[in-house]
């Protein structure tokens, strides 16, 4: 017997004039999917013709990212610490290679940057946090298997 979905999105896309298109999400919001810079180049998209908008791409760098991130968050509260209001953020780099003329996301690289007060948080205590966060992210479960993900942190000044 299948087992019941604890969850289902649904979402409405419509397609704009050229590259553009929007998703209405099941909050209501609206976003606008489009192109631009090195992505319409390598479609041959003359960038005069097109407002240059984030494409489908950039949101999933961005989703693996704040996954990863709210992830690495909820670890290392089981330690003991709460990086709040800013203390934790990522730089997060998604590397695309050309598969038959199509970009195809190859790796995500995100890189935690902690602030904040050194002397309450303990490098023992992150270091165990991040090695162990990673194979409980929900979309390194879904993507991990055709993407490379990894990470790394490090301090920053606060």
């Amino acid at each position: 017997m299948t087992e019941a979905a604890p969850y289902r999105s649904r979402v409405t896309v419509t397609r704009s004039a050229g590259p553009d298109r929007s998703a209405v999400l099941p909050t209501g919001e609206t976003v606008t999917f489009g192109v631009h810079g090195g992505i319409a180049d390598h479609y041959g998209i003359d960038r005069s013709s097109i407002v240059e908008r984030a494409a489908t791409l950039d949101y999933i760098v961005a989703a693996v990212g704040s996954a990863m991130v709210g992830t690495f968050a909820r670890t290392l509260r089981t330690e003991g610490l709460v990086l709040d209001d800013g203390q934790l953020r990522a730089e997060v780099l998604g590397t695309f290679h050309s598969d038959a003329g199509e970009l195809v996301l190859a790796a995500v690289e995100v890189r935690y940057l902690l602030t904040g007060d050194s002397d309450a948080v303990d490098d023992a205590a992150v270091e165990r946090a991040h090695r162990a966060h990673a194979p409980m992210c929900p979309l390194v479960k879904t993507l991990g298997d055709c993407v490379e993900i990894r990470s790394g942190w490090e301090r920053v000044g606060s």
